[in-house]
């Protein structure tokens, strides 16, 4: 009889197994009553919510169906396995001058700060002064990625820039006239470093009576292409501000600017 009133009281779809408890004698049936408890069926699968039926007349015999609550439990899972963070940026510090051009034949695929570290340490290999790195195609290409995008960077990547084609003696009339634009453009944001290396690369150097012709030749073509960068506007602009950030220059600097 308690079965057949069972099958006939059941609430399905519930994810506990009821258990019935007697609170008076066995024919008294309008009194006795349903604890259900918890108990989840199965591994909790990922992230996946479960929801637990509850109501304050869940379990009476004596009334019909009930209308249940749905809340989400409290309950841990198991989250997905996640690997550790690392670092996806290409460190061109511990590469070779090939291994460095072999990274710019895919310049599409590089970051802006990737290539302009490439170009910064490909100025510092060993026989970077023996090639025309305008004419190579993997390094022609990485300018031309450069000077579409430089409008995106800041006041160090500007010095940073300058540097890198300075070292690799670059002389591109179209590129250096960018250059000092976007310089002007974002001159308040630079710091004495920054706006050293930027003289230090614009700015042509006084000659040395004391050198040998050899030396002295040299110094003479650097100068010429160092004139062709930029005119003399620009370099007047930069040294008038010069004297707000000499007590911020370090001695090697100071002699730079000086």
């Amino acid at each position: 009889m308690l079965a057949s009133l069972y099958k006939q009281r059941k609430v399905t779809g519930m994810l506990f197994r009821p258990f019935v408890h007697l609170k008076s004698p066995l024919m008294q049936l309008q009194f006795r009553s349903m604890t259900f408890y918890h108990q989840f069926s199965g591994m909790l699968i990922n992230r996946e919510k479960q929801v637990v039926l509850s109501s304050n007349r869940l379990g009476k015999v004596n009334h019909g169906r009930v209308k249940v609550r749905i809340r989400n439990p409290m309950v841990a899972t198991k989250t997905a396995f996640q690997p550790p963070l690392r670092h996806d940026f290409m460190n061109f510090k511990v590469m070779s001058g090939n291994e460095i051009l072999l990274n710019l034949e895919n310049t599409e695929y590089l970051r802006k700060t990737e290539l302009l570290n490439a170009i910064l340490e490909l100025g510092k290999r060993k026989g970077h002064e023996k090639h025309d790195w305008e004419l190579h195609p993997y390094t022609k290409k990485a300018f031309e990625a450069l000077k579409k995008s430089l409008g995106q960077f800041d006041a160090i990547h500007l010095s940073q820039l300058c540097m890198g084609l300075n070292r690799l003696n670059y002389n591109n009339p179209e590129m250096w006239k960018l250059l000092s634009e976007h310089v002007l453009r974002i001159l308040h944001k630079f710091d004495a470093k920054s706006l050293a290396n930027i003289i230090n690369v614009f700015a042509p150097q006084r000659e040395d009576s004391l050198e040998d012709d050899v030396v002295y030749l040299d110094k003479e073509i650097e100068k010429k292409q160092k004139q062709e960068r930029c005119n003399d506007a620009f370099l007047q602009r930069i040294i008038t501000i010069i004297p707000v950030f000499v007590k911020d220059l370090s001695c090697e600097e100071l002699v730079r600017v000086c």
